[in-house]
């Protein structure tokens, strides 16, 4: 990538960095601000101009719900009854609404 950004007066970043520091954050544009110490609408304003930012946001938070579906599936296999019992319950509430 290779591209430093200007984020405010005191805060540089190369792309690369800043594509990192989103990742870790899972797409959240302000606790990465609070990360970075720089103001969220700032960054927010720079995910929004540069494609490759604003992908790297959508992938992150893709990620994290394949992460939470897999502890609901684990759930769903665990052998204790009342952990199996709510994460049933959450599948059939939140997947299973717009079934016939």
């Amino acid at each position: 990538m290779g591209s430093e950004l200007v984020l405010t007066r005191g805060v540089r970043l190369e792309l690369a960095e800043l594509v990192a520091a989103l990742g870790e954050c899972h797409g959240d544009v302000t606790e990465c601000a609070v990360r970075l110490d720089v103001d969220s609408q700032r960054l927010r304003a720079i995910v929004r101009r540069r494609p490759e930012l604003a992908a790297e946001c959508e992938e992150a938070k893709e990620q994290l719900v394949d992460a939470a579906e897999a502890v609901v599936a684990g759930a769903l296999r665990s052998s204790d009854s009342r952990l199996k019992d709510a994460a049933a319950r959450f599948v059939i509430e939140k997947l299973g609404q717009n079934r016939t």
